[in-house]
């Protein structure tokens, strides 16, 4: 797709550093009836059941600075897939075929990897669940740090070894669930590290790690030594919140650089959700060709990822209203009116100034110091060629 591409260029030029992480999520949304391309009974996350939805397998790409959605591909069930007939009535193409979730994962990532400087790969506990998908990544030389459900099993490589009874081979440490094993450490085997800011003050986790032999599914051979993340911490109802993790990093790699890339996918999480709180606004507000003539627009332009920032170093750059404004100067040009060249100096003067805002009452909020206004970040609406 040339907008995706051009969209994934943008980013990687503006955004891209060498430690960079790619995050993949699939993400679903519930749907009413059934006339959808992909809508079925199936697993939907957000909800935590089996629900009439659509899944989309998501693309997002996380740098220190600021993080964008790069790219994303329907899932199609293997019902709508083997369906001639309803392929033809919704106008699926003939060259789409069935692809589970991981293969349309790493398709992406071959297709757009080269373009986004990046050293990890991260996603949910969709994606880590699948040995065949990590061992995917390390064929293709992809460091890795994906969630895991909590029902993993392991074996912990540097636990103490269980008696030797005196004869036969020296006994290994079982197998046990993760929540199980991570249940038995001492609170002096946990780290305490800031991560970044939230909405609520600064985000502190505590995080251990440790090598481990993983079994994800019913495979039992061939186990690759991984290393085990644990991180938690606490929600607002004050109960402790527990993620866990499977690497192919490293032993020495450091407690900071690890919490930095459980973090990302997190953040990407947070840009799937404020996209599609973007994308019904803009439904209710615009009607859907308004919809998609301000996307086919503002992606060409590098501009829809700042609909994607989440962090708290850089002000959210567009509103609804603002939007309007920038149709206002489409339709305009359609038409061959004069370009209102004062309305485009004044949505710049108003990005300026919520961005001194955002970073001059930083302290209110109790956030950590951010980085200096990048004012020139704020100058979104620029004339159009």
């Amino acid at each position: 797709m040339p907008l995706e591409k051009e969209l994934v260029g943008q980013v990687g030029h503006s955004l891209g550093q060498s430690d960079g992480v790619i995050v993949f999520d699939p993400s679903g949304h519930k749907k009413c009836g059934n006339d959808s391309v992909g809508v079925q009974r199936q697993w939907l996350g957000r909800l935590g059941k089996v629900e009439n939805c659509q899944v989309g397998v998501y693309m997002g790409y996380v740098a220190r600075c600021d993080h964008a959605l790069v790219a994303s591909r329907l899932y199609l069930p293997k019902e709508w897939a083997r369906d001639r007939k309803r392929r033809k009535k919704y106008g699926v193409p003939k060259e789409i075929r069935f692809q589970t979730r991981h293969e349309l994962a790493l398709a992406m990532l071959q297709e757009h990897g080269r373009l986004l400087p990046h050293q990890w790969i991260a996603g949910d506990d969709e994606m880590g669940s699948s040995t065949a998908f990590r061992r995917q990544l390390r064929a293709l030389e992809e460091l890795y740090l994906l969630a895991v459900p909590s029902n993993t099993s392991v074996r912990d490589l540097e636990g103490p070894w269980p008696p030797y009874a005196g004869r036969g081979p020296r006994p290994k440490q079982p197998f046990q669930r993760v929540d199980r094993w991570c249940a038995s450490l001492s609170e002096s085997e946990w780290t305490r590290i800031d991560v970044r800011d939230s909405e609520k003050g600064p985000l502190v986790l505590e995080i251990v790690k440790r090598r481990v032999l993983a079994r994800t599914e019913r495979c039992r051979e061939n186990l690759t030594e991984e290393l085990l993340v644990v991180t938690r911490y606490q929600e607002p109802g004050g109960t402790m919140k527990y993620d866990y993790y499977l690497s192919n990093a490293s032993a020495a790699t450091t407690l900071d650089e690890l919490a930095r890339v459980t973090k990302a996918e997190h953040l990407i999480e947070d840009a799937i959700k404020r996209a599609k709180r973007f994308f019904r606004t803009m439904k209710h507000e615009l009607g859907l060709a308004g919809t998609i003539i301000m996307c086919c627009r503002l992606l060409p332009h590098g501009s829809w990822h700042a609909r994607c920032v989440g962090g708290k170093k850089y002000t959210p750059a567009v509103t609804v209203p603002l939007i309007h404004t920038l149709l206002t100067l489409l339709l305009r040009q359609a038409c061959d009116c004069e370009h209102p060249d004062w309305e485009i100096r004044s949505a710049q003067r108003k990005s300026r100034r919520k961005e001194l805002a955002r970073f001059y009452h930083y302290k209110k909020r109790n956030l950590l110091a951010p980085l200096r206004p990048a004012l020139s970040r704020c100058q979104i609406f620029k004339p159009i060629a």
